[in-house]
């Protein structure tokens, strides 16, 4: 109900509209029990055929004014019905804007229900749903119009029409905890459900159906159980609803035939008082019967304000005229949320423009994390990184990540053509440029032989495509923005000898142009031409050290109160071998 009256308060003309549309269908909705008791009072008790026609006509162009009104007032209510742009908006400022540490760690069936929260919304303030409301505020004209054939019939009414309302709205409350314990368990159901998508080779390879059958049975009869106990108390309310239907109708017809025979009351005035009675009880009826799509909107609207109250991520900030690429971290450390241990801690260092650097350490030991954080899409636990001397909290999030050719270590991509992915960093980089970065990586090759070239659409974010051909794609998308830093997570990983030898030649290229290079790598090779190491596996404070020198304690060197220095002095590094870049017959 706050939602409707927040809609209607933001509206003020168009809630005057439709009060005004709905007091007249709700008055011409009277003649239908006026032409019943005209029509017994005078017609039949007279017969003059002109006054059965007069009759007739009349109520007959009422009928019609009232069908125009209610499809007039549709076509009003339509602006302030469905999902309404404020809640879209939440949705999608919390969606692309929310912390991504916060929103890697929601769970499956808060993700599930927010994406449905604007469809429940959309259907439960739908243009009918909202129009059922305004009917309930005109149920005093009814009851008015009967008070004014006799007051006793009316008062039996307003007071069976009252019990109704208080049945409606108690089996809502009734149902309530029901139905979210309904919607949460489909929620569950539906995030197991994608695992007979997601995980069809573990699935079948492992011998993982059995276990996951079982669970998506006792998930499938908790759903149904659920839904039948749901079910079961809805059916009951509406049956007293029913009843009460029944009770006014034998209420209004036994206490209207007491006054009949007395002579107060004629029959006429009895069955236009049983019409009457029925019309004041069918708005109640009919908003018992969508208080639970109300209850369900108002519920997914809950879930959109969470999920807007999550913090956001920084839209302002300074832009570094002239970015030279000098990055500094001062003592960062970072532990996830669900965990007491860090992944690291006190890692300082500076790097200068055209100097390298590679991350090594073991599965877990937190280098796609680091590199998250140098992103900005991940806060250090502690500690800062600092871009050409400013801070990056500081920093515009949008302009940072433009200077980063980002290639993640598992790239996924957004459902459209190839050609468009690559090219959401830059969408206005000219086609030239775009060609001979597609030789530059190898894709070249591929697209050619592709149908439709690099109009081919992506589908399931990638994962339809080979890991080469997705990490060659990632590779040309990190290019595209020609950024003044480089970071690469595992960049050969899934490439063939030949991607692996254009990565080699492109990281030589990388530190010839003085651009800032931050790689993260087993690879020997990339390995053997780097300067500084930064090695995580060392616990919880990290290695760093030149390549052929032993391994300094970073805490050793460079934690402390003043401002680190560069870890050595820069020297031109040692080119890579170079490898062919022609392409294999």
């Amino acid at each position: 109900m706050k939602e409707i009256l927040r809609r209607l308060s933001s509206n003020p003309l168009t809630t005057i509209e439709l009060l005004i549309v709905s007091l007249l269908i709700n008055l011409l909705a009277l003649a239908v029990p006026v032409f019943v008791i005209q029509v017994l009072k005078r017609y039949v008790a007279y017969g003059i055929d002109a006054t059965l026609a007069t009759l007739t006509v009349g109520a007959l162009l009422a009928i019609i004014f009232e069908f125009a009104f209610r499809f007039l007032r549709h076509r009003v209510i339509s602006p302030i019905a469905g999902s309404s742009e404020y809640h879209s908006k939440i949705l999608y400022y919390s969606l692309t804007g929310t912390k991504a540490l916060i929103t890697s760690t929601l769970p499956d069936d808060f993700k599930y229900r927010v994406f449905r929260a604007l469809k429940e919304i959309e259907e439960a303030y739908s243009s009918p749903n909202i129009a059922i409301i305004l009917d309930l505020l005109f149920v005093p004209v009814f009851l008015g119009a009967l008070y004014l054939l006799n007051p006793s019939l009316s008062l039996v009414a307003s007071f069976l029409v009252l019990v109704g309302f208080i049945v409606g709205v108690g089996t809502h409350f009734w149902t309530r905890s029901t139905a979210a314990s309904f919607l949460a368990s489909v929620s569950r159901n539906n995030v197991l459900a994608q695992s007979f998508f997601k995980c069809v080779d573990t699935m079948r390879v492992f011998n993982g159906g059995t276990s996951l059958r079982e669970a998506w049975a006792r998930s499938t009869d908790q759903v149904w159980n659920l839904g039948q106990k749901l079910d079961g108390r809805k059916e009951l309310g509406q049956g007293l609803i029913h009843i009460t239907s029944g009770v006014v109708t034998i209420s209004v017809i036994s206490i209207g035939a007491v006054f009949v025979v007395s002579g107060d009351f004629g029959v006429g005035e009895l069955i236009g008082a049983n019409i009457l009675a029925a019309r004041a009880l069918f708005p109640i009826i009919r908003y018992s019967q969508v208080i639970g799509s109300f209850a369900a909107g108002a519920q997914s609207i809950k879930v959109l304000d969470t999920f807007g109250t999550f913090q956001k991520e920084n839209t302002g900030g300074a832009k570094i005229k002239g970015f030279q690429g000098k990055i500094e971290l001062y003592g960062i450390g970072f532990a996830y949320p669900a965990t007491n241990v860090p992944l690291f801690q006190s890692i300082s260092l500076c790097l200068a423009p055209g100097e390298a650097l590679i991350i090594t350490g073991p599965n877990g030991s937190g280098k796609s994390t680091l590199a998250r954080i140098i992103l900005g899409l991940l806060d250090p636990g502690s500690g800062k990184i600092s871009l050409d001397g400013i801070d990056l909290q500081q920093i515009n999030p949008l302009w940072w990540r433009k200077q980063v050719a980002y290639l993640p270590q598992e790239p996924y991509f957004l459902d459209g053509t190839i050609k468009d992915n690559i090219l959401m960093p830059n969408p206005t980089l000219k086609d030239k440029d775009l060609e001979r970065i597609l030789e530059n990586v190898g894709l070249k090759m591929f697209l050619d032989q592709s149908e439709k070239g690099p109009d081919t659409i992506i589908t399931n974010h990638g994962l339809n495509l080979s890991l080469g051909i997705r990490r060659r794609i990632a590779l040309a998308r990190a290019l595209v923005n020609d950024g003044q830093i480089v970071l690469f997570d595992e960049p050969t990983e899934g490439m063939d000898p030949w991607g692996c030898s254009v990565i080699y030649a492109m990281m030589n290229e990388f530190i010839k142009l003085g651009k800032t290079v931050i790689t993260i790598s087993h690879d020997k090779y990339i390995l053997q031409g780097a300067k500084f190491i930064l090695d995580l596996e060392t616990k919880p404070v990290p290695s760093i050290f030149k390549k052929n020198s032993q391994p300094k304690q970073v805490k050793e060197k460079l934690v402390g109160g003043s401002k680190p220095e560069p870890m050595l002095e820069h020297v031109e590094p040692k080119k890579l071998k170079k490898r062919p870049l022609k392409r294999r017959k």
